[in-house]
C-alpha cells in the first residue's frame, strides 16, 4: 500500500467508510497526459529552469492564460511525474483542452516564454 493511500485513509473519513463497505481501496492514478506535459517532461529540471516568464495559452492545449516563473513551476502545476488519488485532480487538469493533439515541440515552449536557453541576449538599457 502506497503512503498517500495510506494517508488518504487516516485522514478522509468517507475514503476509510468507502474502504469498509465495498472493501476496495482508493487507486492512484497519473494526471492527464497532455503534449505540453509530455514535452516539459521530456527536458530535465535544469532545463525547465531555463525557460522564464512561461504562459499557457489555447495555442498549447490549455483554455487559460496563466503565466509562470519557470517551465519547471508549469511542470508541477501540469501534475509533473506525481501520482494521485483516483478522485482528486491537479489544477492544470480543468484547463486542459482534453481533444487538443497538436504534437508540441521546443520551437512552440519558446514562443510562449519570455527567456529561454539560446536566446540572443538583449542590450541593457543605457548601455
Amino acid at each position: 500500500m502506497n503512503s498517500k493511500i495510506m494517508k488518504e485513509l487516516a485522514t478522509n473519513p468517507r475514503a476509510h467508510m468507502d474502504v469498509q463497505a465495498t472493501g476496495r481501496l482508493p487507486r492512484l492514478r497519473y494526471p492527464l497526459q497532455t503534449p505540453l506535459l509530455q514535452l516539459l517532461k521530456s527536458m530535465g529540471p535544469r532545463e525547465r529552469g531555463q525557460y522564464r516568464g512561461v504562459r499557457v495559452s489555447p495555442d498549447i492545449g490549455y483554455q487559460c492564460k496563466h503565466e509562470f516563473p519557470t517551465a519547471e513551476h508549469l511542470f508541477r502545476w501540469l501534475g509533473g511525474n506525481e501520482q494521485i488519488l483516483e478522485r482528486k485532480s491537479i489544477p492544470g487538469e480543468s484547463f486542459a483542452i482534453r481533444n487538443f493533439r497538436k504534437t508540441l515541440t521546443v520551437d512552440d515552449l519558446k514562443a510562449h516564454s519570455q527567456i529561454y536557453p539560446g536566446q540572443a541576449a538583449s542590450p541593457r538599457p543605457g548601455a
